[in-house]
């Protein structure tokens, strides 16, 4: 058996394993940009250390979970690892079962007690991004469309950066609309590079993953543009 499977991950083609290792790095990324980010935060904002209560603290535990699962995930794929990719994947849905509503109920808190409900609706929005593309990446891997799953996941991840993007931008003292141009650049860009660089070019489940996304986004947009100005 362990025969059998180191075979298939030897025999697997150049491609595909180039590809597995640029999602690596891109997971790797996802996730040092997160921890750098929130880091970034409470280094110029200390003042906001107050407000990491052990629910808080939890939820960002959570959620970097996710991202450290996303990289391992790719690692055991690039490295041929298949059955504990597989092992793994099915536990991510038990993360998930967490991390979703924790974090809906700890920016629910944050809303509430600092008037900025724009917070809670932006990371509704971004597990709205996240859950049906989670979902359906992991229906396109019981279907065995490997590459249709690796993109969809992709894009899921990149949507939970969406709040370390925005404290990079609070942190530089930036209006609402940049830190939404700097996600829609990430959410673009990101895939596209990792197709271009395994196909050369893109992949429709990229296409059609960024593509729900800028409607996420667009719905977003709209919500901030009715709020009155501050």
């Amino acid at each position: 058996m362990g025969a059998k499977a180191t075979v298939a991950s030897n025999s697997r083609e150049p491609s595909v394993r180039a590809g597995d290792g640029t999602l690596f790095a891109i997971a790797v990324g996802l996730l040092v940009f997160s921890i750098l980010a929130f880091s970034l935060k409470a280094t110029f904002n200390p003042e906001r250390l107050v407000r990491y209560t052990p629910i808080v603290i939890v939820h960002g535990i959570v959620m970097l979970a996710w991202l450290v699962l996303f990289a391992s995930q790719a690692r055991f794929a690039m490295t041929g690892k298949l059955q504990r990719h597989r092992t793994f994947g099915m536990a991510s849905l038990l993360l998930v079962l967490v991390m979703v509503p924790l974090g809906i109920h700890v920016s629910w808190q944050f809303g509430q007690e600092t008037g900025r409900m724009i917070v809670f609706v932006g990371n509704a929005i971004n597990f709205l991004q996240f859950v049906p593309l989670y979902a359906t990446a992991i229906i396109a891997a019981k279907r065995h469309r490997f590459e249709d799953h690796k993109r969809l996941m992709l894009v899921a991840s990149i949507a939970l950066t969406g709040p370390a993007v925005g404290r990079v931008i609070e942190v530089a003292d930036l209006p609402l609309p940049v830190t939404m141009l700097a996600f829609l650049l990430a959410i673009i860009v990101l895939p596209l590079a990792y197709d271009i660089r395994v196909r050369r070019k893109p992949h429709r489940a990229s296409v059609m993953a960024i593509g729900y996304v800028i409607l996420t986004i667009g719905i977003f947009g709209a919500y901030a543009a009715s709020l009155p100005s501050s």
